[in-house]
């Protein structure tokens, strides 16, 4: 009875955890709107609902039930957990037309597992530790890349609960080790992630002054670029309308805003980066907000700009 305790104990610390990764991203989000990070918040809350629910029904199965499915809900968890983190991994790539791939990979690994069960070739353990290896390499390189904590915390995340699915599988031999296997990488990848959101992880492994001035640096010239380009000559081509609802960070009003025929125009014939396009106060609200946009028109943040008087 103890040690059941001391497992939804766990658990519960588990979901704190999470909230406690999460509250830095939806604060930010409510006064800068980034959609990268927005779809991070629902990519960890997709993935605590999938640890978290695989704990208690796997808990609700064994224990008070006694049946084991053929295929375990941890192997479930785990491959859903590869299969979710892979899509976002091509999400943030930007790679749209490779969506589909993880959930085939998905649907044919546990069609193997379920007619098959494990053949010669374990098709299951190769192609996710080939698919875990991978985006534990290439989040690291982003993180050292870029100095990224949030990718670094992302490749920490990956690497703990590969180790603790590893652990369930080939070290556990009962259901209350299984469960602990289960919880290690539930608490231990949200830990990891806290600290990359809290930024623990930029401050004190990643931090690069000369980087960050560079940053502010090349901001400042792009929203002086895009003041100035007003003055420029017209590029003449065929106008296209482009409408995007546009929100406020600072007093959350909404409305559509429709792109001038030169914004479209300068995108189609430069549609490399990010370009910064204002929206003048009076359109949406009383503020001037900056609105940042992808090749696509693809709405990646706002922020308002404070005009002197």
């Amino acid at each position: 009875m103890m040690i059941d305790i001391l497992l939804w104990i766990a658990l519960s610390f588990g979901v704190f955890l999470t909230g406690i990764a999460l509250l830095p991203l939806v604060r930010e989000n409510r006064k800068n709107y980034n959609a990268i990070s927005y779809n991070f918040v629902k990519l960890m809350v997709a993935l605590a609902v999938l640890q978290g629910g695989g704990f208690a029904l796997k808990y609700v199965m064994g224990n008070i039930f006694g049946y084991y499915p053929p295929l375990g809900v941890d192997l479930i968890s785990i491959l859903g957990l590869l299969a979710i983190l892979l899509q976002f991994t091509l999400y943030a790539f930007g790679l749209r037309r490779h969506y589909a791939l993880p959930w085939v990979w998905y649907v044919f690994i546990l069609s193997v597992l379920l007619l098959v069960g494990n053949p010669k070739i374990n098709a299951p353990v190769l192609s996710s530790a080939a698919i875990a290896g991978s985006l534990i390499a290439l989040f690291f390189y982003k993180a050292s890349k870029n100095r990224s904590g949030l990718m670094f915390g992302i490749a920490m995340y990956i690497c703990i609960n590969l180790i603790a699915s590893l652990l369930n599988q080939f070290i556990a031999n009962n259901i209350y080790e299984e469960e602990i296997c289960d919880l290690m990488g539930f608490i231990g990848g949200n830990l990891v992630i806290a600290l990359a959101t809290w930024k623990v992880y930029d401050r004190y492994l990643l931090y690069d002054r000369a980087r960050e001035n560079a940053i502010k640096s090349t901001w400042i010239s792009k929203i002086m670029a895009s003041a100035n380009n007003s003055d420029s000559a017209p590029v003449i081509v065929t106008p296209v309308k482009v409408a995007r609802y546009i929100r406020c960070p600072e007093c959350g009003a909404k409305k559509k805003y429709e792109f001038s025929e030169d914004v479209v125009a300068a995108r189609r014939k430069d549609p490399r980066g990010i370009a910064i396009v204002p929206v003048p106060e009076g359109i949406v609200c009383e503020h001037q907000i900056l609105v940042f946009v992808n090749r696509d028109f693809d709405l990646l943040g706002y922020r308002t700009l404070e005009l002197s008087a």
